[in-house]
């Protein structure tokens, strides 16, 4: 048996990528900020294929055409990589985003992860680049709302602690932005995409030829961005996973090449027992930023990718989104609704595979960057190891959702960083 671990993954763009968010004004193709982890996933899939055509292996051998998909239903190879990688989702691989080079490091041996369009990330409206994290600002705020008696001592504590922190930092001086974002030192980071565009023809398939006004221009991720990721799944996937293959549109013609590469790994038992750790250093860390002391422990939890809406909360989504977003970080977790005090997020649509072929399927989904605020009566070693096994179960027969972050150190920064 194969054991599972932890990876770091870095994608480098050998050549601009295209991967299609929509359709601008007139015939202009935007392409998105990020690499789908769905992209990557089938272009894995692609290589395997074509390792294995080359090779005679299995109902690969009978492939005539690389665009064409083997019959895994009547393959009897026992260990295929593709079947395992593409049908089977062995591997949870999140999206892939745009970092710098310098992220810090960690005692896990791999590096915080990056938050891709933080529901709660705010940047400043005099464009001084200076950028806040609100969740506990706002959870502050919704808590001295809910104060019964104005009066009492704790409450007292809740709405000094807001003013000084709105007095400090005010909201309206802000505007919402959707930034990949990470923590350095003492300030949030954010990390900007760069782009170049491009001009293209449609080609007359019959003819060979271009087509008559048929000219429509693309936007596309600079050749040279490193992009950044983790997967969990057994070692020696995650070692599959390493190698050049092609995303997006475009490919036939040079675009989308790419080179990945697993910049660290570590066994997933050792990686929770770490992640323990940093979970009780964040309760320590946001207690101390807070200032509370009604016997409650405060944390956070962030969407590092899109979490699938089932069809029960689709029906509370049109009466209260909020209470919906509740209802589903509630069940990621693990823990009771009522733990959950503050919840942000917005709703999307995401894709995944419908499990009996490589044909994808579009479903509503809770997109990445949703955030809240945990409210827990014990924070002790076996709670917080507890909630770093649950980050690590990945959930769902879709090989790129349901990750997710306790105690991501964006949040509580704001509170030590109040200049």
């Amino acid at each position: 048996m194969v054991d599972n671990v932890i990876a770091d993954i870095i994608l480098r763009v050998e050549s601009p990528i295209i991967v299609k968010q929509k359709r601008g004004k007139g015939a202009f193709y935007k392409t998105l900020p990020h690499v789908p982890a769905s992209s990557v996933i089938g272009a894995i899939g692609r290589r395997v294929i074509i390792e294995k055509a080359r090779a005679a292996l299995g109902k690969c051998a009978g492939i005539s055409d690389v665009n064409n998909f083997p019959d895994c239903d009547t393959c009897d190879e026992k260990t295929c990589d593709y079947r395992r990688i593409v049908k089977e989702n062995a591997v949870k691989i999140n999206d892939f985003y745009v970092i710098s080079g310098d992220l810090p490091g960690r005692s896990s041996g791999l590096e915080v992860p990056p938050v891709p369009r933080l529901s709660t990330l705010f940047t400043r409206r005099d464009a001084s680049n200076h950028y806040v994290d609100f969740l506990l600002h706002m959870f502050l705020q919704e808590k001295m709302q809910r104060l019964h008696d104005p009066t009492a001592e704790l409450s007292r504590t809740v709405i000094a602690r807001f003013k000084e922190l709105s007095r400090k930092k005010p909201i309206t001086e802000y505007k919402r932005t959707k930034a990949t974002c990470a923590v350095k030192g003492a300030s949030i980071e954010t990390f900007m995409p760069l782009y170049d565009h491009f001009a293209h023809c449609a080609i007359d398939y019959k003819l060979g030829s271009t087509k008559e006004s048929m000219l429509y221009f693309s936007q596309g991720l600079r050749a040279g961005t490193v992009l950044r990721s983790f997967a969990i799944g057994p070692d020696d996937l995650v070692d599959r996973l390493a190698g050049p293959c092609a995303v997006g549109m475009g490919k036939s013609r040079g675009f989308g090449r790419v080179s990945i590469s697993v910049a660290g790994k570590k066994q997933i038992e050792q990686y929770v027992r770490d992640r323990s750790k940093q979970i009780k250093e964040g309760f320590d860390a946001i207690m101390r930023g807070l200032r509370l002391n009604d016997g409650i422990y405060y944390g956070t939890f962030t969407g590092l990718s899109p979490l699938p809406i089932p069809d029960d909360d689709l029906i509370e989504l049109e009466r209260d989104a909020g209470s919906a977003i509740k209802n589903l970080a509630s069940a990621r977790l693990g823990i009771p609704r009522e733990e959950i005090v503050t919840c942000k997020g917005t709703i999307g649509h995401g894709v995944r595979f419908d499990g009996q072929s490589t044909s994808l399927v579009s479903e509503p989904v809770l997109q990445a960057g949703y955030c809240g605020v945990l409210a827990l009566e014990n924070v002790d070693d076996n709670a917080c190891l507890t909630l770093a096994r649950k980050e690590v179960e990945i959930p769902g027969n879709a090989g790129w959702y349901g990750f997710v972050y306790v105690n991501h150190p964006v949040h509580a920064s704001t509170l030590t960083d109040e200049g």
